[in-house]
Formats: C-alpha cells, sequence, structure tokens
C-alpha cells in the first residue's frame, strides 16, 4: 500500500527539492495502529506533481553459501510483527551545563515523561560517574540553592550522622517503592551535580522500569548520555606543622591558586571535616584581612590554627568557643555553608574514596573543604557555588606519642633565703592505635649551647653537685680567655637539678593523655631551658602485648621549655 490507511496505519508525506546530480538520504515512518503483520511494499513518488513513479522493494533471499564466497544478502526486512502499544519513557536533564568549573556545585531536575497509556513502576536508575552526579531527595525539589545549605536554613533531617557516613551514594539508586508515572504525565526528581577534577568526561545514565499492567516484555530501559567539560578553577593545597607551645595543636597554610585566565574567584569558609578537629585564627590576631577576591592567575596563602577537640583538656570544646568552620569573606559570618548534610557531605566521601581508600587511611589525617563564589561579571546572573575537596592531610610528625611541658614561665624568688622549687609537668599522649608504654628518663646533663649559665659552668656534660673551690675556677675562667676548644674544668655545679625520680614510667591506652609531674631545684636566678629529658616508648601491636621494637619502639629528645627566673625582693 503507497497511501495510508486511517483504520489500521499512517505512512509519512516528505517534499524535497533535489539539484542536479544531487543524491540525499531522507526516512520515511509508517505508524501501525492494530495488532497483527505490516508488510512493506514500497514507495511512491511525485515528480513536479504531474509524473507519479513507483518503486518496489526487491527482498533477496538468503542462498546457501558455497566455500569460499559469500551469499546474497536481505536489505531490507518487508514484515514487520505488530505488537500491543508498550510503556515507554524520555527524559533529560534540565539546565545540565556542557562547561563548569572545577568544584561547581549545582542543584539539577531529571525529568522523565510517559508517553504511552499504562504506568510504570519500579524505577531504578545507575549513573555512570557518582563522583560527578547523585540524585537527591524528593524534598530537594522546593529548595532554594544555594540558600538551602547554609547551616540556619537546612532541617535536620538531610544530617549525616556518623554511623552512616561510609554508605554514601553510590552508582545505583532505587526511587520510592510508591512511585508510579502514569501514562501522558511528566515525573520529576532532583539531581546535585559537582564538577569534581578538571577534563572531559561522558555521563550515562541508565533507568530501569517495569510495566504496571501485564506484557509480553516485563521491564524496559532508557539511557541518557551527556558530555560535560570541566575547566580549571582554584587549586588548593595545605601544609601542616606541629605546634610546639601547645598539644595536639598544629599551624597549617593554606595555599590557593587561580587557574583561570580571565575569571575570579571569592573565598567564603574553610571547614574541617568532623567532630574532632577545630580551626581557628592565629592567636595572635584577633581578625585577619583576607583577599576578597582571588584574579585570574593570582595566589594567596592563608594561615591557620587548628586543634584536637577530642582531649579532655581542651577548654574550647567544652565551652563551644571554637568550631569545625572558619569564615573568609569579609562580612560573612552568617554566611556558612553546612559541610555535615547532603549533598557537600555525600560528594565529600566520594572524593576520600577517590583520594585514598577510607578503610586504608591511619587514623587523625585531616580532611578540609573550601567553599569559593564565583566573582559574576553580570549581577542578575545567579549565585555559582564551589567546593574544593582535599582529603587526607597530615601534620609533618607522624610519631604515635605526643608531649608537652607545661608550668610556669616566670619564677621570682628570693634566693638568699633558699635554693628555689619550681613544679611542672609533663603531657604525654598516645594517639596510635594500640596501648603505648612511656619511659621519661631526666637528667641534669646540658648541652652547652641551650643553657644561659654563667660562664663558669662544666661544657663537659656533668651536673650535679660537685666540689666547689677557687682553684677550680681560676683555672675554669683562664680556660675561657684562652683557647675555646680547650676543655673546661669538670668540676661544676649545674644552676639547676631534677628534684624527682630519674624516670617514670606510663602505661597509655589508644588516643588518651596522662600527666607526670615533675620538680626542678634552681640555684640561681638566669633563663633556664628544661629540655634535658628523653622519652622512650613501646607500642603494643597485639592484645597479648607484644612488642616489635624493630617497627614500633622509637624516642625522642624533649622539646625546649624556658623559664625565667628573677631574685626577689
Amino acid at each position: 500500500r503507497f497511501e495510508s490507511d486511517g483504520n489500521n496505519f499512517t505512512v509519512s508525506k516528505l517534499d524535497i527539492v533535489l539539484g542536479g546530480g544531487e543524491t540525499k538520504r531522507i526516512q520515511l515512518e509508517v505508524t501501525p495502529k492494530v495488532i497483527g503483520i505490516l508488510k512493506l511494499v514500497g514507495i511512491r513518488w511525485t515528480l513536479s506533481d504531474s509524473v507519479v513513479g513507483y518503486q518496489y522493494f526487491e527482498v533477496a533471499t538468503q542462498k546457501k553459501n558455497k566455500k569460499g564466497k559469500r551469499g546474497a544478502r536481505r536489505s531490507l526486512n518487508t514484515n514487520l510483527i505488530v505488537i500491543k502499544g508498550l510503556p515507554k519513557l524520555t527524559g533529560y536533564i534540565e539546565c545540565l551545563p556542557t562547561k563548569a568549573f572545577t568544584g561547581d556545585l549545582q542543584l539539577l531536575t531529571l525529568n522523565l515523561r510517559n508517553q504511552s497509556e499504562h504506568a510504570v513502576k519500579n524505577i531504578k536508575m545507575k549513573i555512570s560517574h557518582p563522583r560527578f552526579v547523585i540524585p537527591g531527595d524528593s524534598s530537594d525539589l522546593d529548595l532554594e540553592f544555594p540558600q538551602c545549605l547554609r547551616k540556619h536554613v537546612q532541617s535536620d533531617s538531610n544530617t549525616v550522622s556518623e554511623g552512616t557516613k561510609e554508605n554514601v551514594k553510590g552508582s545505583l539508586f532505587a526511587f520510592p517503592q510508591g512511585i508510579k508515572i502514569q501514562g501522558g504525565t511528566t515525573f520529576s526528581w532532583p539531581l546535585w551535580f559537582h564538577a569534581a577534577t578538571p577534563g572531559n568526561f561522558s555521563l550515562y545514565l541508565s533507568l530501569y522500569y517495569e510495566m504496571e499492567s501485564t506484557t509480553d516484555i516485563p521491564y524496559r530501559t532508557l539511557r541518557m548520555h551527556y558530555n560535560v567539560e570541566v575547566l580549571p578553577s582554584l587549586d588548593v593545597s595545605f601544609a601542616i606543622s606541629m605546634c610546639s607551645s601547645r598539644l595536639q595543636e598544629y599551624i597549617v597554610r593554606m595555599d590557593v591558586i587561580n587557574k583561570t585566565p580571565s575569571d575570579s574567584f571569592a573565598l567564603n569558609q574553610l571547614s574541617c571535616v568532623g567532630t574532632k578537629w577545630a580551626v581557628s585564627t592565629l592567636p595572635s590576631r584577633d581578625s585577619i584581612s583576607f583577599v576578597e577576591t582571588i584574579p585570574a592567575n593570582q595566589a594567596v596563602s592563608c594561615f591557620f590554627k587548628i586543634k584536637d577537640l577530642s582531649t579532655s583538656s581542651c577548654i574550647e570544646a567544652a565551652d563551644g568557643s571554637c568550631g569545625s568552620d572558619i569564615v573568609l569573606s569579609p562580612g560573612g559570618s552568617t554566611d556558612v555553608f553546612d559541610v555535615s548534610r547532603t549533598p557537600i557531605t555525600d560528594f565529600h566521601y566520594q572524593e576520600r574514596h577517590q583520594q585514598g581508600k577510607l578503610a586504608k587511611v591511619p587514623r587523625g589525617l585531616l580532611d578540609f573543604i573550601l567553599i569559593s563564589k564565583a566573582v559574576a561579571v553580570n549581577s542578575s546572573k545567579s549565585e555559582q557555588l564551589l567546593s574544593h575537596h582535599t582529603c587526607h592531610c597530615s601534620a609533618l610528625s607522624q610519631n604515635p606519642v605526643w608531649w608537652l611541658m607545661e608550668g610556669p614561665r616566670t619564677i621570682t624568688h628570693d634566693f638568699s633565703k633558699s635554693c628555689c622549687e619550681a613544679n611542672i609537668q609533663l603531657v604525654i599522649h598516645n594517639s596510635s592505635e594500640h596501648n603505648t608504654t612511656v619511659r621519661v628518663v631526666t637528667s641534669d646533663c646540658m648541652a652547652e649551647k641551650s643553657q644561659t649559665a654563667p660562664s663558669h659552668e662544666s661544657a663537659s656534660g656533668q651536673g650535679g653537685w660537685h666540689d666547689v673551690s677557687l682553684e677550680n675556677d681560676i683555672k675554669a675562667i683562664a680556660s675561657t680567655k684562652g683557647t675555646h676548644s680547650q676543655k673546661q674544668s669538670s668540676e661544676s655545679i649545674s644552676p639547676f637539678v631534677w628534684c624527682s625520680l630519674s624516670s617514670a614510667q606510663v602505661d597509655l591506652k589508644p588516643d588518651s593523655s596522662a600527666k607526670i609531674p615533675l620538680k626542678v631545684c634552681i640555684f640561681a636566678p638566669g633563663t633556664y631551658n628544661f629540655s634535658t629529658y628523653e622519652l622512650h616508648w613501646k607500642v603494643h601491636s597485639s592484645e597479648s602485648g607484644h612488642v616489635d621494637e624493630n617497627v614500633t619502639s622509637g624516642g625522642g629528645q624533649g622539646y625546649p621549655f624556658y623559664v625565667n627566673v628573677l631574685q626577689g625582693a
């Protein structure tokens, strides 16, 4: 048949213009309306509304192949089996960018339309790159982005608890069981987009759905494909060093480089992931004047202080004066985004898996999230939010034991009446995952360069009580005025001695601390460095207490601890 049969099928009609010697490829359509066998016979064409021609389809049957020869090939299947109509879903992602900056965070919408008369159910979706796209919750459709991510706006229902952090959204997502898409309707679902890393990537979405009515085909699939180019934006790196004056405090340097040729970005906030760590400005400054924007091809460095809030001695953890977020934008104290809620936390743990698997990283490593905003040239453009995730940062020192000397820095005493006794204490922390035995050994020996003592003190390293005579003092003074390479008299008095035991031992459980009281007897005014002690530790790697000394044993010298001792009235 070459004409439409309104009861059984309809065929398409196409008008084309052909130039001299021109060849065109066209596509014709036929739509059956009843169940049966549809046979395609040929086509009819009309030239200038005057000449009518016919072209019948020639069907070449498959012949038996002889050895070394090919048989005739069937060029067209003219007999088509028409079955009952099936549900068909079509879909697209609304506002998915073809180009985005690294770190770009957006709320998108997936629209699915059922073009048939039958409902579909049991919809499942697989995403090729969950690092870039993850499904949201049904309530996310009504959110106003990015205001919905601020701390004072989000609801508690989107908080990701500590116990479910590893159960992050993966590549396979099942829509709620009760969702059905009726025939002729459109269904929408929120998607979160995060441009994780620069480069070109292909995004594939595959949807599986079942028919609500009984059919010969129980399920169908829908596939969507998008190409996205991610452009470089901010390159963020961190350098962490231990603070020598406070236990479990660190100085952090953040280096940010704008790698775009013409765009500027404003830093909004820096956050430490989790509740264990807190970030704050350096104590020497009440406020830091941050750069409002980072122009194209420019770099900036910022310094912060982080501390461990899990220790019992942390005062800031008790009064809540220190938090895991610090605002970088001027006057933006209320503009804080909550990194502990979806989708930021979901994308963060995707980055953790990419930058190092969760099961293989040691405890105590830090994760940072830098939130920034693109500076829009046109004020009418919506706010563009970017999140940069840096995971598994560590301090320079990875010793299992940390220690710190605590005590008065200035002492006033009347030495005409008695010698001075100073009470100090050594705080020791076990940061390993096993029980650790720590032994502290004090010594009255002094390194010459680390003590500020009278010029006649011994350079031989001997300390304690010794006989002092005028003859020895004269020899010492003469030796000082002579060649400095000659050893001075070994008979002298140390300016201070340790009054407590020469060694002490303590057993520490994982992630615990202990304080060892110490006492020093000082004989004269001056400035003294109480660092003449050593620590030796052994980590018990099993419950039986077995110690592998080649791997889990170590030690360290005391850190400098200077005390000014003044003569009182």
